[in-house]
């Protein structure tokens, strides 16, 4: 089991239970949590994906935002229940996502009315909330005339948690054992700071290859690599990573070319 119990924390601002969208995510009506410390639980959530497995960790707290220890570093994900009538419930779910600084941040709610109420907030006023915060506005109970193709609810809830590279991840298909990120963790921690620099030298070229394309399998299998290699370069450097790895994506879901040439301008002028 993993120590720390790494996963995402769900908090309540208004009245709707946090157990109650625990059991809808983890699809089951029974799930035993784990004591964490006084007033957190922890519930065990087994994520089977088409690319991974990991068993996800949805915490919950009585406490308050003030008095919660996010000390742990375990929580990667934040989802916070809110009332759109309630405009208190938006300060405190500010506060929520000031104190943890989650990759994953999920605003949930029922239905945001078009038009805010005399203490509340129109939809609108919130969308552009969770643009200045960058998070995602999700609604349990959306209008019927919103796009059927896209998830919504808590399937965009878990759809959006599936996507988060975890790091207990086990993708399918490796063998047990320690991760490459996990060795060049290591490598750093160690002072070995030229090796690292080559493997990130190298795996940058390797993503930008000549025109060659990319499975989305073998993308997401290099997920976690990527990110960890994001978080060692400066801010121009990982501006052209990002362009790199989105140039990928770009290929392996189809996308025109034309679309992302400009993108790539600096590397095709250096050939």
């Amino acid at each position: 089991m993993n120590g720390r119990l790494d996963g995402c924390l769900i908090v309540s601002c208004c009245d709707d239970s946090t157990d109650g969208l625990v059991k809808e995510i983890v699809d089951s009506p029974s799930v035993s949590p784990v004591d964490v410390s006084e007033g957190v639980k922890a519930f065990p959530w087994a994520v089977e994906t088409k690319y991974y497995t990991a068993t996800v960790y949805l915490h919950t707290t009585s406490a308050s935002v003030v008095d919660y220890d996010d000390s742990a570093e375990n929580i990667h994900g934040l989802i916070v229940l809110f009332n759109p009538n309630q405009k208190d419930t938006l300060e405190q779910a500010d506060k929520w996502i000031d104190k943890c600084r989650c990759d994953v941040v999920l605003l949930v709610c029922g239905r945001c009315p078009s038009a805010a109420e005399p203490q509340g907030l129109s939809r609108q006023q919130v969308l552009e909330w969770c643009v200045e915060r960058s998070c995602e506005l999700i609604e349990t109970q959306p209008n019927e005339e919103d796009d059927e193709e896209d998830a919504t609810g808590v399937r965009r809830i878990v759809e959006a948690l599936h996507a988060h590279p975890w790091p207990q991840l086990e993708m399918k298909g490796e063998v047990p054992g320690p991760s490459r990120a996990g060795n060049q963790h290591s490598r750093l921690s160690s002072g070995d700071s030229g090796e690292a620099s080559t493997d990130l030298k190298l795996f940058s070229e390797a993503m930008a290859t000549d025109g060659d394309d990319v499975s989305f399998e073998e993308l997401f299998a290099k997920f976690k690599d990527m990110k960890v290699q994001a978080d060692k370069l400066s801010g121009e450097e990982r501006k052209k990573f990002a362009e790199k790895v989105a140039i990928q994506f770009w290929r392996a879901f189809g996308g025109e070319e034309d679309e992302v040439c400009g993108l790539s301008s600096e590397d095709e002028a250096e050939k």
